[in-house]
């Protein structure tokens, strides 16, 4: 499950080659996604090595949707306001890093969990901090803008 989710979010942060319409997507993959999000509008494919992603319009709201080669769906993801994450989560935020702007604030889940992922930045510092337990935030990744 843990390398699940690593994975999920190292295909949302290093996406890669964006093909213009379905170009490349295994005609599986693009029944799935039908079924599953049948009014998604603005749907754009990018794929690696071993997965697809689906970044689109859905109810209003900007998703990502990561599936594998069996056309089976590994997670969704989408950009959140701060305001949207667990109390203790902000608190936390507020607690530790006061004074570090938020550059941006990722959800990550598919049916076993949540987890967050939120950049920050400060000064000549950029931290990437990751929750999965929805209370606290460990380092993910750290740093220094040149």
């Amino acid at each position: 499950m843990k390398k699940t989710m690593m994975t999920l979010t190292m295909m949302f942060i290093l996406a890669t080659c964006v093909f213009a319409g379905n170009s490349g997507v295994e005609p599986e993959v693009l029944k799935a996604f039908a079924n599953r999000f049948n009014n998604a509008q603005e749907v754009l494919w990018s794929t690696g090595n071993s997965y697809y992603r689906a970044s689109f319009i859905y109810n209003g709201r900007s998703l990502f949707a990561y599936y594998n080669a069996n056309a089976e769906l590994i997670g969704i993801a989408r950009y959140v306001s701060p305001i949207q994450l667990p109390e203790f989560l902000q608190k936390n935020l507020r607690r530790y890093y006061s004074e570090y702007w938020i550059s941006s604030l990722i959800e990550v889940s598919n049916e076993e969990s949540v987890n967050y992922f939120i950049t920050l930045q400060y000064k000549d510092e950029k931290i990437i901090l990751e929750s999965r337990d929805r209370n606290n935030w460990q380092i993910y990744r750290k740093y220094k803008n040149q």
